[in-house]
Formats: C-alpha cells, structure tokens, sequence
C-alpha cells in the first residue's frame, strides 16, 4: 500500500514515463536557502543545524560559515523559543542597545524567536513574542514599560511582540524573501 504522506507524480523523460515520489514539504531540506547571496561561482561552505525547541523543530541556516564575520547571514527557518538569559547578552555583544525599560522587561519573559535574520552590517530583523506572566501581580508589561505599576494593573495583556529591525532600503528585498519563507 502506498504512504499517503508521500505524494508522485508521472515525469516524462524523453519517450519513457516514470513515477517519481515527492517527499512532504517539510521533509524537503532548505538546499538553496541564502544562496542568491553566492552567485559568484566560488565555493562557499554552508550548514543547516537542526534545533528543537518544545519539540518543535526549526533550522538554523548559516549559508556561508566562513563569511559571517564579514556580513554573510545566519537565520531560522521556523519559530522556536530561546532563553531569554542569553538575549540580551547576544545583543550587547553585536552592538545592538534595547531602552533600558525593555531589557529589564526581557529578563522576566518567556521568550519565543519568531523570526532571526541577522547580519553583521546588512540586514537585520529579529522578532520575538514574549509572555509576560507576572508573578507579583505588579503591572507586568505596561507597568514596566511606564514605571507606573498601576496602570500595568488596569489592563490584562493577551501577548505582544519586539520587534529590532536594521534595514537599508537595497536590502529590504531580502528581509522579505525571509519573511515569505518563514511563513510557507
């Protein structure tokens, strides 16, 4: 019996048919994801590490390991949660300063990576969706962000969302590109 994962197909090839099976999307690997950036006919030597998060898998994609010093992009493929502990540090590290009220805010979330392109000079977006769970009761996300505990009491928060985003308008393309295949 066939699988009914897998998917074929009729190929004609020249005067002969032959049935070739398609494997699921998320079986297939992201072979020329980052490669438009490499089209210049040296070899350039890429990795796609597999991480899990929750039990769900993403990609971390790095196209080229021996350019990202010089702005080659590493990036993943699919939503996955990071700890958050590490964040801020990543960010200081790359020059990147959040208003000091999001830090401290960032220290007491659950983070959630919902999209990681980054570059060292080009383009860059990084989006996180963060739960603000309050364990004191003290104003969570708008008491925070304001420094009045009081008005954070007044509303309950459903979620939200940081956003850093670096992006020369040349460059805006290739953040969409991302965006589109994060989202297939």
């Amino acid at each position: 019996m066939a699988d009914p994962e897998k998917k074929t197909t009729d190929v004609t090839e020249g005067e002969k048919n032959q049935q070739v099976t398609i494997p699921p999307k998320e079986a297939v690997p992201i072979v020329l994801s980052g490669a438009e950036k490499f089209l210049d006919g040296e070899l350039h030597y890429g990795i796609a590490v597999l991480v899990t998060s929750d039990g769900k898998p993403s990609v971390l994609m790095i196209p080229d390991v021996t350019k990202v010093k010089d702005g080659a992009p590493v990036y993943i493929t699919k939503p996955i949660r990071i700890k958050g502990e590490h964040l801020e540090h990543f960010l200081t590290g790359k020059n990147i300063k959040l208003p000091e009220n999001v830090s401290k805010l960032i220290a007491t979330t659950k983070i959630s990576c919902e999209a990681f392109y980054y570059s060292k000079d080009g383009p860059l977006v990084m989006m996180f969706a963060l739960n603000f769970a309050d364990e004191k009761g003290e104003g969570g996300l708008i008491g925070t962000l304001t420094d009045e505990p009081d008005l954070g009491k007044l509303f309950e928060i459903q979620g939200a969302s940081l956003r850093i985003l670096r992006c020369p308008e040349k460059s805006f393309e290739v953040l969409q590109k991302y965006s589109d295949e994060l989202s297939a």
